[in-house]
């Protein structure tokens, strides 16, 4: 589709991502000369009619919407096969993206990005239009925070929702935000929107959705009978009003949830330390004046009214009344605000957030709040301010931003239960644990050779971030102790190949047989001098406790040496990493390098090893390379 104009005016330049119903690509307005978005229906629902009807009949309807928080629609077209909306085009990032990259954001910014979806939600309602597909995908965050509501039932994705029949009608939505009436197949109403965005400001304030499970089902019905752990128990920075907004939000029971969403947003501006932030972020239509002072516009049409019925000299002793109440209030303001006397800012690091806001909150202060893990400092404690003691005295009411911390990033251990090592070191890997070494190895009756038996900490349990597990890998049923075997008994001969002399007869005596010390000696380019070539009986067969096996040893020269350079980048991110190059080949396994780096530094090192086998670099003992030596030519 690149370079492909529709309407012979959207030139298509590139493809930024794609749903369950349409493609999404940058495109260009070739006559108003401006950058758009074009969203075109994928080819396989083409031939749909249902598709069809319901990707014009939305596009229509969001179009007549016109909001500075909502993705408005330009255009909605089709050529040949091609059904295609023309959309605003927002340089930014969904909120999804940026939870997963940001893991938590500032209370308040959370705060102000829900107002906003609140108040294009207001204005969707009052035209009819239910988005039914409230979550952080579908809110778009530009670079200076303002908050876009796109997507309103036209993408959805089909392999993350849920599908419910009721007649003739399909409802669709996201089973992780879907209110419980969407569930029941019961339609989508204004106060749907409100559960879904109630449980994306869970989502925000917490890490994490309120109900997950198995399939897709199983979370649909959780919307139904399970209610959702309160979000304080999971950040316990989540203050009780916060809480009452998100699960009265959340409620199952439409009608105990909030009217609307301007009775939404009038709630979560209270939680706002400062409510001029809420009027710069609701447009100037009447609505913010209602939402942030309904008792004040209720006075004043009181007034309004007493006056028209007021004699004029009551007029005008309430103006002289009014001036004397400006100019004195202006000497309180000007004494208030511009006489005040700077402070120190103490010093909050190690405190808890309860102890640091108390220690602001003596000295008229305010704050805001940033999280993010920590190994040493426990959860809930100060880690950073952006202001200090050491700084220049501030002005009430200053708004400190206190960094907390969220204590250490955990990690589930995975079951690595008869896995391979290497298949162990992969699980952790993707963990962002490490593997303990060198591993343990112990004989065991049911679990055959190099699989792991035994793992130190157990399945499921939290570790933190970059922490070492211990396993334990079979070396198959344990032999028969020499004293205990009888001279006819039958014992399984093991593999000499590529053994030390002395390494085989300590092998052989472990298993109740001996080595016949008449060894022969042979020319070899594949095995180091010294190392068994052939024995007889052969690995795997039976003998007994009188048989001594014969080994063939090679006298060399073996297999010629091979060099290859091996180039490790240092992560450029302001700390010391170590690196490590290990070689397994004919001559066993090995540490050839070992040492420390600073950050930014290109480690080169030229690695020499014999025959088939595997070169590994590892980067804080976690392992980042392995590079067959067959492939190297």
């Amino acid at each position: 589709m690149t370079g492909k104009i529709l309407g012979n005016r959207y030139e298509i330049l590139k493809q930024l991502g794609g749903g369950g119903m349409a493609l999404v690509y940058k495109g260009q307005d070739k006559l108003l000369h401006r950058l758009v978005t074009i969203k075109v229906l994928r080819p396989e629902f083409t031939q749909d009619q249902d598709f069809i009807r319901r990707f014009q009949r939305e596009a229509q309807a969001v179009a007549r919407l016109s909001h500075p928080n909502i993705v408005n629609i330009y255009d909605v077209g089709q050529e040949d096969d091609i059904h295609y909306l023309i959309m605003e085009y927002v340089n930014g990032e969904d909120l999804k993206t940026i939870l997963k990259r940001d893991k938590t954001l500032p209370f308040s910014q959370i705060t102000k990005i829900a107002l906003q979806v609140c108040t294009a939600l207001e204005h969707a309602h009052e035209n009819n239009i239910v988005h039914q597909d409230i979550k952080p995908n579908n809110i778009l965050i530009t670079p200076n925070g303002k908050a876009k509501l796109t997507d309103f039932g036209i993408a959805h994705d089909i392999t993350a929702t849920m599908v419910t029949q009721t007649g003739k009608e399909t409802i669709m939505g996201t089973a992780h935000y879907l209110s419980p009436e969407q569930v029941r197949g019961e339609p989508a109403t204004p106060k749907s929107d409100i559960y879904a965005l109630g449980v994306t400001l869970y989502e925000m304030f917490t890490g994490r959705v309120p109900y997950t499970g198995d399939n897709l089902i199983a979370v649909a019905i959780k919307h139904i009978q399970e209610e959702p752990l309160p979000p304080s128990q999971i950040n316990p920075l989540v203050n009780s009003q916060l809480e009452q907004v998100i699960l009265q939000a959340m409620e199952k029971d439409p009608a105990r949830r909030f009217s609307s969403a301007k009775e939404m947003a009038l709630y979560l501006a209270e939680t706002l330390p400062d409510s001029g932030e809420a009027t710069r972020l609701i447009p100037k239509d009447g609505f913010a004046t209602k939402l942030l002072s309904p008792k004040l516009n209720e006075t004043k049409r009181n007034l309004k009214t007493k006056a028209k019925n007021s004699r004029p000299i009551l007029r005008w002793l309430a103006v002289v009344f009014t001036l004397i109440v400006f100019l004195g209030g202006g000497a309180y303001a000007f004494n208030r605000y511009f006489n005040i006397p700077e402070i120190k800012v103490p010093d909050l690091k190690n405190k808890s957030l309860q102890e640091a806001a108390a220690l602001l909150k003596e000295r008229g202060l305010q704050y805001t709040v940033r999280q993010e893990y920590n190994d040493t400092i426990p959860a809930g404690y100060v880690i950073d301010q952006d202001i200090g003691p050491d700084d220049p005295p501030v002005k009430p009411p200053r708004e400190i931003l206190l960094t907390v911390s969220l204590g250490p990033e955990l990690r589930e251990v995975p079951d690595l239960y008869r896995k391979t090592i290497n298949e162990a070191r992969l699980e952790l890997i993707k963990a962002d644990l490490n593997l303990e070494e060198p591993v343990k190895e112990d004989y065991h009756e049911q679990i055959p050779k190099g699989l792991i038996f035994k793992q130190a900490p157990a399945p499921k349990d939290k570790l933190k971030k970059g922490s070492k597990v211990t396993v334990y890998v079979s070396m198959g049923p344990p032999p028969l102790s020499p004293d205990k075997v009888g001279e006819n008994q039958e014992i399984i001969v093991p593999s000499l190949k590529g053994l030390s002399l002395e390494e085989a007869r300590n092998k052989l005596a472990e298993n109740g047989l001996s080595l016949d010390e008449n060894f022969q000696w042979e020319t070899s380019d594949q095995y180091l001098s010294g190392k068994i070539i052939r024995q007889e009986p052969p690995a795997n067969s039976q003998a007994t406790k009188k048989t001594k096996v014969k080994v063939v040893v090679s006298e060399g020269p073996g297999p010629l040496p091979r060099d290859v350079t091996v180039e490790i980048p240092v992560p450029n991110d302001g700390i010391n990493h170590e690196v490590s190059i290990e070689v397994t080949d004919v001559a066993g396994t090995r540490t050839v390098y070992f040492g420390n780096h600073p950050p930014g530094d290109k480690v080169e090192k030229t690695v020499r090893y014999y025959s088939d086998g595997f070169i590994r670099v590892y980067l804080d003992q976690k392992l980042v390379e392995e590079r067959n030596t067959k492939t190297i030519r």
